[in-house]
């Protein structure tokens, strides 16, 4: 794939996987307008679908708040051809739906072809820095989100953390769709 999407500011692919088609799926973070869509200023996160000979299929720049950094980190791929995608926001408005919890929190999107529409959008938060490292679609459709967070998870359900409080040592996230 020979793709130049972006422009003169900064874009990070933080994850790509592939489905059985041979289709390859990225996610990352951009600076300014990928694929000319509008930038909320701040980094914002981007998803991406390539065919196998490197066309350009779908693309999505999503941002919450001007100012604030959501940054792309997480992808994976259903049997149906569903997009699900993950990444951290640190800011409020992401979709338009739920305040930020603390400084960084973990947001889900699945979209669904053909025309890529938003099916689903979630938000996992305590008061600290919560990341995510991975999403994995199982056989009979759950997705899981696997991350870290250091402190009590407050939103969309109380969790919490074994090591809060420990000079800030986190637990293992796991969520299940």
């Amino acid at each position: 794939i020979e793709d130049a999407t972006g422009d003169a500011n900064d874009e990070k692919m933080n994850a790509a996987v592939m489905d059985s088609s041979n289709n390859i799926y990225i996610v990352g973070t951009t600076k300014g307008k990928y694929d000319g869509s509008t930038s909320a200023t701040g980094f914002d996160a981007y998803v991406g679908k390539y065919d196998s000979g490197g066309n350009r299929l779908f693309t999505q720049q999503i941002g919450g708040e001007s100012n604030v950094d959501d940054i792309g980190e997480a992808i994976a791929v259903d049997s149906s051809g569903n997009i699900y995608f993950a990444g951290e926001n640190t800011g409020n408005n992401m979709m338009g739906a739920v305040t930020n919890q603390g400084q960084k929190d973990i947001f889900i999107l699945k979209y669904s072809p053909p025309d890529s529409t938003i099916q689903f959008f979630a938000q996992i938060g305590s008061s600290e820095i919560d990341d995510v490292n991975a999403l994995l679609v199982s056989d009979d459709g759950y997705l899981y989100v696997i991350g870290y967070t250091p402190g009590n998870i407050t939103y969309p359900i109380s969790v919490t953390n074994n090591g809060a409080g420990a000079s800030n040592f986190g637990d293992i996230l796991v969520a299940k769709y």
